[in-house]
């Protein structure tokens, strides 16, 4: 069990183990997939877009021995990025790459397809995009985080 005065930690997934207590969790995106409607599992307590068809990423949350499915659109992560801004403009951490501004993927364009090529894509650019939010200090334990990955 993790205690409330823990600090949240990251560890990017290749250096993840289950032995670690449960104030260091892992993410990575496993999917992406366009559905009609939300998943049933789909939380809207972020939020977000809700028109459909709509791509959601499948993003695997592992904290201890525990491990869950949580659902995200794109507009979802632009609003962990909204939430997560002022955070990055404030950081002084003198470590150049903590220092740079946190780099969304573009937001799409109707002219270009949308297809599985376009969604593998975006997964991967998503995926880059929270590794370099959740190592840089502080970020991890960042309330807006909690909510979007539905950790304790």
């Amino acid at each position: 069990m993790r205690s409330s005065t823990s600090p949240l930690m990251f560890l990017a997934h290749d250096q993840w183990s289950p032995r670690f207590e449960n104030h260091f969790f892992t993410v990575r995106i496993i999917a992406a997939e366009s559905h009609s409607v939300a998943p049933e599992s789909a939380s809207f307590s972020v939020p977000g877009k809700k028109n459909h068809p709509a791509y959601y990423y499948t993003i695997e949350v592992s904290m201890g021995h525990d491990r869950k499915i949580v659902y995200r659109r794109f507009s979802q992560f632009c609003w962990l990025h909204k939430q997560l801004a002022p955070h990055f403009a404030a950081t002084n951490s003198g470590n150049p790459a903590h220092d740079l501004p946190l780099v969304m993927p573009p937001k799409t364009c109707f002219l270009l397809p949308q297809d599985e090529k376009f969604a593998k894509n975006r997964s991967d650019q998503l995926e880059e995009f929270l590794e370099d939010a959740l190592q840089r200090p502080g970020v991890a334990s960042n309330a807006a985080v909690a909510l979007f990955f539905e950790l304790p």
